[in-house]
């Protein structure tokens, strides 16, 4: 199966990834059969190679493949993102031959093209990974909360981890990280221990020095 992960928000896609990991199975032999790949710099016949290996001792195996589809998209603009910029014959022939190779993607292998940034819609990408197959194909694009929405995020994320927290101190948390998804996270865990998983996190001066 194809995977294309995308976006700003390195935390939730690392998440992500890490679930795909999960459903290798056993977690001794992950390793075994997880291949991750420089796309920046990554040839065909080496892509062709790490999906075409067999799993072992599993029943499927990953290929990461970092960057690679970054390499088709104009550097960033002050304001805007600019077009993706005309692609060189080698990486059009290049495109050709990797939308050609997907098409007979071994069943065993998960293929996931992950992207630190947010693809632009006229990237290659999306022609080259079907993403109208819903059964072969998994897009998402993760960009983070905005600011306003942060406390939010917190609350959700602390409900997720089967505790609560009251918005005002949702939103103190959120500030005092400045934003950071996995600072907060792991300040959440550490105010959670604190409430000995029971109580709601409170906006008590106790709590948040536990958090610092």
């Amino acid at each position: 199966m194809l995977y294309l992960l995308h976006g700003t928000d390195e935390f939730t896609c690392a998440e992500e990834l890490g679930k795909l990991k999960q459903k290798l199975g056993d977690p001794t032999v992950v390793s075994l059969n997880t291949t991750v790949l420089d796309g920046r710099k990554v040839t065909l016949a080496a892509l062709i190679q790490a999906c075409d290996a067999l799993p072992f001792m599993a029943k499927r195996r990953l290929v990461i493949v970092e960057g690679f589809w970054s390499r088709f998209e104009a550097a960033e603009s002050g304001k805007a993102k600019e077009k993706p910029p005309k692609a060189a014959a080698t990486d059009t022939a290049l495109v050709k031959g990797l939308k050609e190779y997907l098409l007979r993607l071994p069943e065993t292998t998960g293929l996931v093209f992950v992207e630190s940034r947010s693809l632009h819609k006229g990237n290659p990408a999306f022609s080259a990974v079907p993403v109208d197959q819903k059964q072969v194909a998994y897009v998402k694009e993760f960009n983070p909360p905005e600011e306003g929405e942060l406390g939010r995020w917190v609350e959700r994320r602390m409900k997720a981890k089967g505790g609560e927290i009251m918005p005002q101190a949702a939103q103190e948390l959120a500030r005092s990280t400045g934003g950071d998804l996995r600072q907060l996270d792991q300040e959440m865990d550490k105010l959670w221990a604190y409430a000995n998983f029971a109580r709601p996190v409170n906006l008590s001066p106790v709590d948040i020095e536990v958090s610092q």
